[in-house]
Protein backbone atom coordinates (compact mmCIF):
# COMPACT_ATOMS: atom_id res chain seq x y z
CA UNK A 1 0.00 0.00 0.00
CA UNK A 2 2.95 2.63 0.80
CA UNK A 3 4.32 1.68 -2.49
CA UNK A 4 1.33 2.64 -4.54
CA UNK A 5 1.30 6.15 -1.88
CA UNK A 6 4.49 6.95 -2.92
CA UNK A 7 3.53 5.75 -7.06
CA UNK A 8 0.89 8.37 -6.87
CA UNK A 9 3.26 11.02 -5.64
CA UNK A 10 5.73 10.55 -8.01
CA UNK A 11 2.84 10.86 -10.78
CA UNK A 12 2.52 14.60 -9.17
CA UNK A 13 6.06 15.16 -9.70
CA UNK A 14 6.62 13.99 -12.68
CA UNK A 15 4.05 15.83 -13.99
CA UNK A 16 5.83 18.94 -14.35
CA UNK A 17 8.51 18.67 -16.90
CA UNK A 18 10.92 21.06 -15.17
CA UNK A 19 11.88 18.33 -12.42
CA UNK A 20 14.00 16.36 -14.94
CA UNK A 21 16.33 18.68 -14.36
CA UNK A 22 15.89 18.90 -10.30
CA UNK A 23 17.54 16.80 -7.88
CA UNK A 24 14.92 18.25 -5.36
CA UNK A 25 11.37 18.13 -6.79
CA UNK A 26 9.34 20.97 -6.72
CA UNK A 27 5.47 20.65 -7.26
CA UNK A 28 2.52 23.13 -7.46
CA UNK A 29 -0.44 22.90 -4.72
CA UNK A 30 -3.29 24.81 -2.73
CA UNK A 31 -3.76 26.07 0.27
CA UNK A 32 -6.84 27.35 1.10
CA UNK A 33 -7.86 30.21 3.68
CA UNK A 34 -9.32 33.80 4.89
CA UNK A 35 -7.86 36.99 2.41
CA UNK A 36 -6.15 38.41 5.66
CA UNK A 37 -4.41 34.82 6.51
CA UNK A 38 -3.54 35.09 2.61
CA UNK A 39 -2.14 38.47 2.66
CA UNK A 40 -0.02 38.13 5.53
CA UNK A 41 1.75 34.83 4.20
CA UNK A 42 2.04 36.76 1.43
CA UNK A 43 4.16 39.52 3.42
CA UNK A 44 6.18 37.21 5.28
CA UNK A 45 5.62 33.78 3.47
CA UNK A 46 4.56 30.79 5.89
CA UNK A 47 6.70 32.58 8.76
CA UNK A 48 3.15 33.55 10.34
CA UNK A 49 2.41 29.58 9.98
CA UNK A 50 5.61 28.53 10.98
CA UNK A 51 4.25 26.30 13.59
CA UNK A 52 1.92 24.35 11.42
CA UNK A 53 -1.28 22.33 11.97
CA UNK A 54 -0.44 19.74 14.56
CA UNK A 55 -2.79 17.78 11.78
CA UNK A 56 -4.24 14.37 10.99
CA UNK A 57 -0.80 13.29 9.09
CA UNK A 58 1.64 14.75 10.77
CA UNK A 59 2.60 18.48 11.97
CA UNK A 60 3.54 20.86 9.20
CA UNK A 61 1.63 23.13 6.71
CA UNK A 62 -1.01 21.32 4.83
CA UNK A 63 -1.99 21.69 1.24
CA UNK A 64 -3.41 19.64 -1.93
CA UNK A 65 -3.57 18.96 -5.59
CA UNK A 66 -6.98 19.28 -5.61
CA UNK A 67 -9.35 22.62 -5.60
CA UNK A 68 -12.56 20.11 -4.90
CA UNK A 69 -10.79 18.51 -1.88
CA UNK A 70 -9.87 21.67 -0.23
CA UNK A 71 -13.13 23.31 -0.52
CA UNK A 72 -14.29 22.79 2.66
CA UNK A 73 -11.86 24.12 4.33
CA UNK A 74 -12.03 27.94 2.53
CA UNK A 75 -15.70 28.10 1.95
CA UNK A 76 -16.86 28.82 5.14
CA UNK A 77 -14.17 31.97 5.27
CA UNK A 78 -15.73 35.25 5.03
CA UNK A 79 -13.49 36.33 2.67
CA UNK A 80 -12.01 32.89 0.85
CA UNK A 81 -9.01 32.81 -0.95
CA UNK A 82 -6.84 30.01 -2.84
CA UNK A 83 -3.00 30.31 -2.36
CA UNK A 84 -1.59 28.54 -5.37
CA UNK A 85 2.31 27.47 -3.97
CA UNK A 86 5.26 25.87 -4.95
CA UNK A 87 6.31 23.04 -2.58
CA UNK A 88 10.04 21.67 -2.74
CA UNK A 89 8.37 18.15 -1.02
CA UNK A 90 12.16 16.98 -1.03
CA UNK A 91 12.36 13.18 0.97
CA UNK A 92 8.51 12.20 0.77
CA UNK A 93 7.08 9.67 3.11
CA UNK A 94 3.95 8.28 2.31
CA UNK A 95 1.76 8.21 4.96
CA UNK A 96 -1.20 5.68 5.28
CA UNK A 97 -1.76 5.40 8.87
CA UNK A 98 -5.79 6.03 9.96
CA UNK A 99 -5.19 8.80 12.51
CA UNK A 100 -7.55 6.98 15.03
CA UNK A 101 -5.27 3.61 14.54
CA UNK A 102 -2.93 2.87 17.46
CA UNK A 103 -0.28 3.91 15.45
CA UNK A 104 -0.51 7.51 13.64
CA UNK A 105 0.75 10.36 12.97
CA UNK A 106 -1.55 12.90 14.79
CA UNK A 107 0.30 16.01 15.72
CA UNK A 108 3.62 14.10 15.41
CA UNK A 109 7.04 15.72 13.70
CA UNK A 110 7.76 14.46 10.45
CA UNK A 111 9.56 11.05 9.64
CA UNK A 112 13.07 11.53 10.07
CA UNK A 113 14.76 12.36 7.45
CA UNK A 114 12.20 12.96 5.18
CA UNK A 115 11.01 16.52 4.39
CA UNK A 116 7.50 16.24 3.66
CA UNK A 117 4.41 13.71 3.68
CA UNK A 118 2.11 12.38 1.56
CA UNK A 119 -1.07 10.39 1.90
CA UNK A 120 -4.18 9.95 -0.40
CA UNK A 121 -7.21 10.18 0.93
CA UNK A 122 -11.23 10.05 0.50
CA UNK A 123 -13.49 13.22 0.31
CA UNK A 124 -14.01 12.83 4.06
CA UNK A 125 -9.76 12.97 4.89
CA UNK A 126 -9.93 9.58 5.95
CA UNK A 127 -6.49 7.66 4.04
CA UNK A 128 -7.76 5.30 1.15
CA UNK A 129 -7.45 1.80 2.89
CA UNK A 130 -6.82 0.29 -0.32
CA UNK A 131 -5.25 0.72 -3.77
CA UNK A 132 -7.53 2.28 -6.35
CA UNK A 133 -6.95 0.61 -9.81
CA UNK A 134 -7.47 2.48 -13.13
CA UNK A 135 -9.17 5.52 -11.19
CA UNK A 136 -12.42 3.51 -10.54
CA UNK A 137 -13.25 5.93 -7.78
CA UNK A 138 -12.12 9.40 -6.51
CA UNK A 139 -8.97 10.13 -4.14
CA UNK A 140 -7.38 13.30 -3.31
CA UNK A 141 -4.20 13.91 -1.41
CA UNK A 142 -2.37 16.02 1.41
CA UNK A 143 0.70 17.18 1.57
CA UNK A 144 2.42 18.37 4.09
CA UNK A 145 5.66 20.34 4.44
CA UNK A 146 7.51 20.64 7.60
CA UNK A 147 9.81 23.69 7.02
CA UNK A 148 8.18 26.58 5.74
CA UNK A 149 11.12 28.36 4.06
CA UNK A 150 10.03 25.15 1.46
CA UNK A 151 6.84 26.87 0.09
CA UNK A 152 6.40 29.75 -2.01
CA UNK A 153 2.94 30.96 -2.41
CA UNK A 154 2.84 32.10 -5.94
CA UNK A 155 -1.02 32.94 -7.36
CA UNK A 156 -3.44 34.54 -4.74
CA UNK A 157 -7.38 33.62 -6.04
CA UNK A 158 -9.46 35.34 -4.37
CA UNK A 159 -12.95 33.47 -4.40
CA UNK A 160 -16.47 34.76 -4.81
CA UNK A 161 -18.92 33.02 -1.77
CA UNK A 162 -21.90 32.92 -4.64
CA UNK A 163 -21.45 29.03 -5.50
CA UNK A 164 -19.55 27.80 -2.63
CA UNK A 165 -22.29 27.06 -0.09
CA UNK A 166 -23.93 24.59 -2.95
CA UNK A 167 -20.31 23.10 -3.35
CA UNK A 168 -19.61 22.45 0.25
CA UNK A 169 -23.11 21.01 0.92
CA UNK A 170 -22.31 18.41 -1.52
CA UNK A 171 -19.29 17.83 -0.53
CA UNK A 172 -20.57 17.31 3.02
CA UNK A 173 -23.14 15.25 2.15
CA UNK A 174 -20.90 12.74 0.06
CA UNK A 175 -18.32 12.62 3.16
CA UNK A 176 -21.71 11.73 5.61
CA UNK A 177 -22.54 9.49 3.00
CA UNK A 178 -19.24 7.68 3.06
CA UNK A 179 -19.37 7.67 6.99
CA UNK A 180 -22.54 6.09 6.98
CA UNK A 181 -21.83 3.49 4.73
CA UNK A 182 -18.70 2.68 6.56
CA UNK A 183 -20.74 2.09 9.78
CA UNK A 184 -23.56 -0.26 7.61
CA UNK A 185 -20.96 -2.54 6.17
CA UNK A 186 -19.16 -2.48 9.65
CA UNK A 187 -16.09 -1.53 8.07
CA UNK A 188 -12.64 -1.86 10.30
CA UNK A 189 -10.22 0.53 8.55
CA UNK A 190 -7.12 -1.70 8.33
CA UNK A 191 -3.93 0.12 9.35
CA UNK A 192 -0.37 -0.91 7.44
CA UNK A 193 2.40 -0.03 9.48
CA UNK A 194 6.23 -0.95 8.98
CA UNK A 195 5.68 -4.21 10.92
CA UNK A 196 2.57 -5.43 8.61
CA UNK A 197 3.10 -7.54 5.76
CA UNK A 198 -0.38 -7.60 4.05
CA UNK A 199 -2.94 -5.45 2.42
CA UNK A 200 -6.48 -5.00 1.78
CA UNK A 201 -6.61 -4.50 -2.05
CA UNK A 202 -9.33 -3.30 -4.15
CA UNK A 203 -12.01 -5.46 -4.37
CA UNK A 204 -11.44 -6.29 -7.69
CA UNK A 205 -7.60 -7.28 -7.17
CA UNK A 206 -6.86 -10.17 -4.70
CA UNK A 207 -3.24 -9.55 -5.00
CA UNK A 208 -1.60 -8.80 -1.83
CA UNK A 209 1.53 -6.63 -1.46
CA UNK A 210 4.36 -6.37 1.29
CA UNK A 211 5.38 -3.14 2.38
CA UNK A 212 7.92 -3.99 4.13
CA UNK A 213 10.28 -3.82 0.87
CA UNK A 214 9.79 -0.73 -0.13
CA UNK A 215 13.63 1.28 0.60
CA UNK A 216 11.97 4.31 2.33
CA UNK A 217 15.58 6.48 2.45
CA UNK A 218 15.66 6.06 -1.26
CA UNK A 219 12.39 8.44 -2.41
CA UNK A 220 14.53 11.10 -3.65
CA UNK A 221 14.00 10.85 -7.85
CA UNK A 222 16.87 10.30 -9.56
CA UNK A 223 18.01 13.08 -11.79
CA UNK A 224 19.16 10.42 -14.03
CA UNK A 225 16.34 8.47 -14.61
Amino acid sequence: MRIWVHSQYQKQVDQYTWNQDLEVPIIAALHGTDEDVANSIITTSFVALSKGDAGYYGKGLYFTSSAEYALPYFASKSSPVVLICFLMTGNSYPVIEHPKAEKNFMGQALMPNFQSHYVICRIDGNPVPYIVENNSEPYYDEIVIEQETNVVPFYFLKIAKNNLLPLAIDIQKRQEKMRQDDVGRNTTIRVIDDSAASVRRHKNDSSSSDDNDIPLNNYRRDPSE
